[in-house]
């Protein structure tokens, strides 16, 4: 079934029925049968890209397309959209897993309006994360939509045949950062040279702090005269990066601006503005950026090339800068927001900060809830040497504070398992002292004369 040229509005169930989903893999793939499985589900049709000679094991369900080990990516691709039979056809490559859940209820689609894809990287142990956008999704009806060799690319087509691009993407999850086992190189001796390469070599460049080559690269890019707007982004936060790595910091985060104000749904220029007020110790307004990139953090950045810090890591870098901005409330709420998310498993120095926060507010109850999460259960026997340093310490700024019958309680414990600790025997006797028990602080002291 071919699509026609008039828009259309499709629940993504429907769209998914209507199309053929492609599993490219290279020499050394594998196909994950439990994908296969899901996709078989939820498409018209799916097909494996296999290397001839491919001597691994293949799912059930799927067809099987082989090609020439040595043939062009590009090429392969565009030969399986000729011979496409259903509307649409949805490549895919390796490891690549589409979230299905992240689909939106409905897709504007036709033949000349397409919907871009981002596939979402996280690094090990998921502190930060990177996001590239490529077109993936393509109508049966095009002729050769792929240009490049074996990094397809559809930016040419896309101009060339006035196809507007859907506000609606579809999240895919990479395992690798590369957007293809493609060599960079190799792709520039094309005729249709991707604007993709040309990001990839000034990110390469960017990891080896050659940053006035990476700037070239990325100067270029801009220069190109059919360039996707997520494309165009990913070269002006590029080059906003390299300004900054060679301390030119006003151009840097006027650059940044200029690229807020084209698209305020991304990542990286708010990141450029929050690490150069932070070098500059500039606190609160590092603190403020970092507040707006917050604020729009589970919305999708509508940049390619585009890399984040997850939430936990925002709220303690926000909370940092509240307490070096002197907004201690504000800081202990960041804390208490990082608390709840993680259901109270933290460890015990973030207990800590949570503690003195509270006891800088003068917050009682706060303050008795974090010293109580840290030590209840080790008192009054079970503390170390170094913890009932601890323990006196936040005790007496609880003192400091006049909360001397809640301490005079603790003191009361503390001495009764330790009766020859003489700090203890102090801190009770003033305690009692402070809550108008006399006569108690006098046996006290008389016991031990």
């Amino acid at each position: 079934m071919k699509t026609s040229n008039d828009q259309q509005t499709l629940p993504a169930e429907e769209l998914l029925s209507r199309t053929q989903a492609v599993l490219h893999l290279d020499q050394d793939g594998r196909p994950s049968e439990r994908r296969i499985r899901k996709w078989l589900q939820k498409f018209d049709r799916v097909t494996l890209s296999l290397p001839e000679g491919f001597d691994g094991p293949l799912p059930e369900g799927a067809e099987i397309r082989t090609y020439q080990p040595d043939q062009k990516r590009t090429d392969v691709w565009n030969e399986i959209v000729k011979e496409a039979s259903t509307g649409w056809v949805f490549f895919l490559h390796e490891s690549e897993e589409i979230l299905f859940t992240s689909l939106p209820e409905e897709f504007e689609t036709s033949d000349k309006r397409w919907i871009p894809v981002r596939l979402l990287v996280s690094k090990e142990g998921g502190s930060s994360f990177r996001q590239y956008y490529h077109m993936r999704l393509v109508p049966a009806t095009a002729v050769k939509p792929f240009s490049g060799k074996n990094l397809p690319d559809t930016t040419n087509y896309i101009y060339e045949n006035e196809i507007t691009l859907a506000e609606q993407v579809i999240d895919i999850r990479k395992r690798s950062s590369a957007i293809f086992s493609a060599n960079p190189d190799d792709e520039l001796s094309e005729r249709n040279v991707s604007p993709k390469v040309h990001l990839l070599n000034a990110e390469a460049r960017m990891g080896e702090k050659k940053y006035a080559q990476a700037a070239a690269q990325y100067r270029r890019v801009l220069r190109t005269e059919n360039l996707l707007p997520f494309d165009r982004l990913a070269a002006v936060n590029g080059l906003a990066g390299c300004l900054t790595e060679q301390f030119k910091w006003p151009q840097a985060v006027s650059l940044a601006e200029t690229s807020l104000e084209a698209e305020p749904l991304q990542r990286i220029p708010y990141l450029i503005q929050y690490r150069i007020h932070q070098l500059n110790k500039q606190w609160r307004e590092a603190l403020n950026v970092l507040k707006a990139y917050n604020e729009g953090l589970n919305r999708p950045s509508r940049a390619s090339f585009d890399r984040g810090i997850n939430e936990y890591e925002t709220l303690l870098s926000l909370a940092d800068l509240a307490s070096k901005a002197g907004d201690r409330e504000e800081s202990l709420n960041y804390y208490e927001q990082i608390y709840a998310m993680r259901n109270g498993e933290v460890d015990r120095d973030f207990l800590k900060s949570m503690l003195i926060l509270s006891l800088e507010l003068s917050d009682f109850e706060k303050s008795v809830c974090y010293f109580e999460e840290l030590y209840r259960e080790l008192i009054p026997g079970e503390l170390t040497q170094e913890q009932k340093g601890e323990v006196n310490d936040y005790l007496g700024m609880f003192m400091a504070e006049g909360w001397f019958e809640y301490c005079g309680g603790l003191y009361r414990e503390l001495y009764k398992s330790e009766p020859n600790n003489p700090e203890y025997r102090r801190r009770l006797i003033v305690t009692f002292s402070k809550t108008d028990k006399i006569d108690e602080a006098r046996d006290l002291i008389e016991a031990n004369l």
